[in-house]
């Protein structure tokens, strides 16, 4: 199924006029994270553009052809990666250390954009007194699921109607990637911190320039309509009048971690220089192609010497990937820790996505790994398994 898409012609950022195309992908699954039982209805999900353009002002990142209508379709949304116990140990020291940092032992968290809640039964375990959640898409807990009496999840959307709400600190893990009006998000977070003195603001979210600067075309997609550099998103808080307190990299540079407070006396930001983000943009446009063409040069020889040709990860970097080639067929199948991803098909593809014992089975040579952050589990798990195979991280395939 493949819906018009409306076209964003000024920066959802700073709100300029000017910007220029320079990645372009159509007939891309809108959900990358939605999980099917069926491989042809996965195989039915329904498409979208990404026409990514750059603000010539402020060198904001952006897909101007995102409509929130498609990005809400899909089946049985499911991102969580509580399941690695790699990713975990990243999630419990980011806890801790924003516990600490901002003295929240005790105190009230509310994140928005809360999923299931994994990220809030870590802020209790580093000594946050009572977590809220926001998330439209929050599941309601029943039976043995219930959440302890101090977790609370609410399932609706973070809006005006809660600025009252009553929480000493805000987070919002892996969310502004996916909120078209940034201004108007940011701004709506400024105005709840704003309401009680020392209240902080703090943020995790993917960094667009590992993206583009390693040429990594998999990890676009139509969820994400928002590509953030460092540069960019100081730009976006301080557009906002949140003034920054800390701004670093985390997760082998993939991730910005920004913590930012209401700023008392806000003032418009100095002219901005885009100069380096325009130019990446444009080097990763131009390498697009020669990119694909190595990568699928690469996949063909596996595959001749590995039937199957697996891929490591059940998500959306695999999605992506699978998306952008002209040879999906070329990938057999997934594996994935998650437990809610194992015996499910992936969008637009409907590759099947395995647990990672039935590789005993499988019995492939090769594996292709989508995030060579999670290298070292990875390989303990094969050799868990007792398997010999060659792990590949997914980033030497453009070598």
């Amino acid at each position: 199924m493949r819906r018009e898409s409306p076209s964003r012609a000024h920066c959802p950022l700073c709100g300029g006029g000017t910007v220029h195309d320079f990645y372009s992908k159509e007939g891309v699954p809108v959900t990358c994270t939605s999980v099917f039982a069926d491989a042809a209805q996965a195989r039915e999900v329904a498409r979208g553009s990404i026409d990514l353009a750059a603000c010539d002002r402020c060198g904001f990142a952006f897909n101007r052809s995102f409509d929130p209508r498609l990005g809400e379709l899909g089946a049985r949304y499911e991102s969580s990666q509580a399941a690695s116990a790699h990713f975990n140990t990243y999630a419990a020291a980011t806890a801790r250390s924003w516990v600490a940092r901002h003295r929240l032992e005790g105190k009230t968290v509310l994140e928005v954009g809360c999923g299931e809640g994994d990220f809030l039964r870590q802020l209790r375990s580093a000594g946050v007194g009572h977590a809220i959640g926001v998330d439209p898409l929050a599941p309601v807990p029943l039976g043995e699921d219930r959440l302890p009496q101090d977790i609370e999840l609410m399932a609706r959307r973070f809006d005006a109607s809660l600025l009252d709400l009553q929480a000493d600190a805000l987070v919002c893990r892996h969310t502004l990637e996916h909120v078209p009006d940034v201004q108007g998000f940011l701004t709506l977070v400024r105005q709840w911190a704003a309401r009680a003195p020392a209240r902080v603001a703090l943020f995790d979210l993917p960094d667009a320039e590992s993206v583009f600067a390693e040429r990594a075309f998999w990890d676009i997609y139509y969820e994400h309509c928002n590509y953030f550099t460092a540069a960019t998103v100081r730009r976006a808080f301080e557009l906002a009048g949140l003034r920054i307190l800390a701004l670093g990299h985390e997760f082998q540079g993939q991730y910005l971690r920004v913590e930012a407070a209401p700023d008392p006396a806000p003032r418009p930001p100095e002219p901005m220089d885009s100069t380096h983000e325009r130019t990446m943009y444009r080097s990763f446009a131009a390498a697009t192609d020669s990119s694909l063409e190595r990568c699928e040069s690469a996949l063909r020889a596996l595959k001749t010497a590995s039937d199957p040709l697996i891929v490591w990860q059940g998500g959306a970097k695999t999605v992506g990937f699978l998306s952008a080639l002209s040879e999906p067929h070329l990938i057999d199948g997934a594996v994935d820790v998650n437990p809610q991803r194992q015996g499910i098909f992936l969008p637009a593809s409907g590759l099947p996505v395995y647990a990672p014992r039935m590789l005993q089975v499988l019995a492939p040579r090769h594996v292709i790994l989508m995030n060579p952050a999670y290298q070292e589990e990875v390989a303990k798990t094969v050799a868990a398994l007792g398997l010999r195979l060659q792990l590949h991280p997914v980033g030497e395939l453009l070598q």
